[in-house]
Formats: C-alpha cells, sequence, structure tokens
C-alpha cells in the first residue's frame, strides 16, 4: 500500500458549500477506488493523507495537482506502508477554525513556502 501525504493552498477560500461539495465526491471517488485517508482545513490550506493501492493512491493524486483550485503543493511524504492508519474513512475531515488552532494537540505552525537557506 502507498501513503502521500501534500499540503497546498486553495486558490480562494472555499464556502461551506463548495468544502461538503468536494468532500462528497472525494468521498465517492475514494470509496470506490479503495483509498482511505484524511483532509484537514485551515484557511484555505489544505494538508491530506490519501492511502491504499498504489496505482489508485497515484491515479487521485495526479488529479489533484492538475486540479486549477489548488496551488503550491507540496509533495510532504510518500511511503510504502503495511496497513492503513485510517482504515474506517474514505475521506476524514476537519475543518480547523483559526481561533482554536493552537489547541490542537501537538499543533505546529508551519509557513507555506519553506524559508530559504542563507
Amino acid at each position: 500500500m502507498l501513503q502521500i501525504i501534500y499540503r497546498s493552498e486553495s486558490i480562494r477560500l472555499l464556502t461551506d458549500r463548495e468544502l461538503k461539495d468536494l468532500l462528497v465526491q472525494s468521498r465517492e471517488r475514494n470509496n470506490q477506488l479503495g483509498i482511505t485517508g484524511m483532509l484537514l482545513c485551515l484557511e484555505g490550506n489544505f494538508k491530506q493523507v490519501l492511502e491504499g493501492d498504489e496505482k489508485a493512491v497515484r491515479q487521485v493524486y495526479a488529479s489533484i495537482v492538475k486540479d486549477k483550485r489548488h496551488r503550491n503543493i507540496q509533495l510532504m511524504s510518500e511511503k510504502i506502508i503495511s496497513q492503513r492508519h485510517f482504515p474506517d474513512w474514505c475521506m476524514g475531515f476537519k475543518k480547523v477554525d483559526p481561533d482554536d488552532k493552537t489547541e490542537l494537540e501537538g499543533f505546529v505552525e508551519f509557513p507555506l513556502q519553506p524559508k530559504k537557506a542563507f
């Protein structure tokens, strides 16, 4: 099984309805392809985990990279896994409120763009 983790930035803030529609589409596609994972959203920034059959995960990730609603897509991790981290979620989702983000266990502020070394 393959697991891919990436982050991206939406070209504009999505409405709650647009997020819901995106989730419905993603969950249907992921269920058909046997993909599990989760998606976090904070102020138009996304972090997503996709896991499942290598071919299916690569297919979904390739479609995400081509999706014009995203920019600054950065692959954070790509690895072979022996078991799923999200076996019961065709796409778990959490919209994080900016005021609540520091209360999340393990929260660390990170820049969307990596800092350049001097």
